[in-house]
C-alpha cells in the first residue's frame, strides 16, 4: 500500500505550535481524507501535544513528518533530546502535565525511540479512509512526477521561512511504516 509523506521543519519555539497544528490538519485533509470534526480535533490535539511535548522540553530544530495510508496518519517528531517522554498525572491544579497522556488516550498507538541525535516520538491515529477515487487522484500527482524508485517533490512551506517536503514512497511489502516495518510497540513510559 503506498504511504503518502510530508516533512516540514520548525526552529522550536512555542509560537509555532499553532501553525504546525494547523498545517497537519490542512495536509491529511489535502491528502484527501475526509475528516469530520471530531477525528480532525484528534489530529490537531495530538499533533499539537506532540510538538509542544518537542519544543518545551528540548533546544533547537523540531522536524514534523506526516505518513498517510488509507485508514491510518502517523504524526512523527524529531528532536534533539535523548530523554523519555514521560505521562505522569498531574494535580488538579497543575497546568502542565497531561500532554502525552492526552496522545495515549487519543492515539490508537504511541511510541517513542532514541536516533542519533535525539528522540523520534510518534502516534498513530486511526482516520477515515479517503473515497478511492479521490485516494487515486492525490496518487495520480505524485505519479506524474515519477523519477526514480520514489518522487520527491517541494510543495510552499507550511510555516513561513520553513522547508516542507511531500514524497510518495510505494511500499514494497506489508502494511509498514517507510524506514521499519512498523512503528515500535508501546513503552511503558510512552503508554
Amino acid at each position: 500500500m503506498p504511504t503518502l509523506v510530508t516533512r516540514f521543519d520548525i526552529t522550536g519555539t512555542s509560537s509555532e505550535v499553532p501553525a504546525a497544528r494547523r498545517a497537519i490538519v490542512e495536509k491529511t485533509r489535502a491528502w484527501g481524507v475526509p475528516l469530520d470534526d471530531d477525528t480532525a480535533c484528534t489530529v490537531g490535539v495530538v499533533a499539537s501535544e506532540l510538538v509542544t511535548n518537542a519544543v518545551v522540553h528540548t533546544t533547537g530544530a523540531v522536524t514534523i513528518s506526516l505518513y498517510h495510508q488509507p485508514g491510518r496518519l502517523l504524526i512523527e517528531v524529531l528532536d534533539t533530546s535523548s530523554d523519555a517522554p514521560l505521562a505522569h498525572e498531574a494535580g488538579v491544579e497543575e497546568e502542565h502535565g497531561r500532554g502525552m497522556g492526552l496522545v495515549g488516550a487519543l492515539a490508537a498507538r504511541t511510541g517513542w525511540q532514541h536516533v542519533e541525535r535525539g528522540k523520534r516520538v510518534w502516534a498513530e491515529i486511526a482516520v477515515p479512509k479517503p473515497p478511492p477515487l479521490l485516494r487515486a487522484a492525490v496518487l495520480r500527482r505524485y505519479f506524474a512526477a515519477r523519477s526514480g524508485p520514489y518522487v520527491h517533490r517541494v510543495m510552499q512551506p507550511f510555516l513561513p521561512s520553513h522547508r516542507a517536503e511531500t514524497t510518495y514512497r510505494p511500499q514494497p511489502t506489508g502494511l509498514g511504516w517507510p524506514g521499519h516495518d512498523s512503528p515500535p510497540e508501546v513503552g511503558p513510559q510512552a503508554a
